[in-house]
C-alpha cells in the first residue's frame, strides 16, 4: 500500500501529464485546422485575398480574449480556467469547416483565435505552478508536446484530406476526440504539491498546497499567484 510521501509525490507527476496532455490537445487542434485551409478555401469558392480577410478572425479573436481571460484566472485560477478554456476550443474548432460563407468563416474564427489565446494562457499559467510544484523544469517538455500535438494534427490533416473527407466532418471529429482527453486530463490530480523528496524540507505538510511564494525565483510575486496574477489552484 502506498504511503503518504508516495501519494504526495505522485500528485505533482498526475499534474505534469495533464498539462502535457493539454499542450499536446492545443497543438493537435491548430494542426488539424490549418491542414484543411485549401479544403475550405476550395469549397467557398474563395479568392486568395478574400480569404486573408477572413484568416484575420483568429488573430482578432486572440487578442480579444488576452484582457477578459487574464481577469478570470486571477478569479477562478489556472486549473479550472485550463479546462474550460480547452472545452470552448474544442466546440470550436470545427465551426471553420462548417461556414457555408467567408464572412461565417472570419466569424468562425474570432470564436476559433478567441478561445485558442483562452487556452494558452491559462494552461502556461498553470504549467509555471506544476513546474515548481515537480521540483523539476517542465516547460520545454510541454511546449515539446504541443509540437508533437502539431505533427500528429498535422499529419492525419494531410492524411483526412487526401482520401477527400469533408473538413467539417474532420474537424468535428478531431475536436470530439479532443474534448475526450481535456475531460480526462482534468481528472487527473490538477493541484500544485510539493514532491515527495522536499517534504521533509518544506514548511508545507505532505498533503497541503506548496506555497509558490516561498521560492526565492517568485519571492516578488504576489502570495500564491503567477506572473499575471492567476492563482495556482
Amino acid at each position: 500500500m502506498a504511503t503518504t510521501e508516495e501519494r504526495a509525490g505522485a500528485l505533482p507527476r498526475l499534474a505534469r501529464a495533464a498539462v502535457l496532455a493539454v499542450f499536446f490537445v492545443n497543438g493537435a487542434g491548430l494542426a488539424a485546422w490549418l491542414s484543411r485551409i485549401p479544403a475550405i478555401k476550395d469549397g467557398l469558392g474563395a479568392g486568395e485575398g478574400a480569404l486573408g480577410l477572413a484568416l484575420l478572425g483568429g488573430p482578432a479573436g486572440l487578442l480579444l480574449a488576452l484582457a477578459p481571460m487574464s481577469a478570470l484566472l486571477v478569479r477562478y485560477g489556472s486549473k479550472r480556467m485550463t479546462m474550460c478554456a480547452g472545452l470552448a476550443y474544442c466546440a470550436a474548432l470545427p465551426l471553420p469547416g462548417f461556414a457555408p460563407s467567408l464572412p461565417l468563416l472570419g466569424a468562425a474564427l474570432v470564436a476559433l483565435g478567441a478561445t485558442t489565446g483562452a487556452m494558452d494562457l491559462s494552461m502556461n499559467a498553470q504549467a509555471v505552478g506544476v513546474e515548481k510544484a515537480y521540483g523539476r523544469p517542465i516547460l520545454s517538455s510541454v511546449h515539446g508536446m504541443f509540437s508533437a500535438g502539431g505533427i500528429v494534427g498535422a499529419g492525419l490533416g494531410g492524411l483526412v484530406a487526401e482520401a477527400g473527407i469533408d473538413p467539417g466532418a474532420h474537424l468535428g471529429a478531431t475536436a470530439a476526440l479532443l474534448a475526450v482527453v481535456v475531460l480526462v486530463a482534468a481528472g487527473a490530480s490538477w493541484t500544485t504539491r510539493a514532491p515527495a523528496s522536499r517534504a521533509r524540507s518544506s514548511p508545507a505538510r505532505p498533503g497541503r498546497s506548496l506555497d509558490l511564494a516561498s521560492s526565492p525565483s517568485v519571492r516578488s510575486w504576489p502570495r500564491g499567484r503567477s506572473p499575471t496574477g492567476a492563482p495556482f489552484t
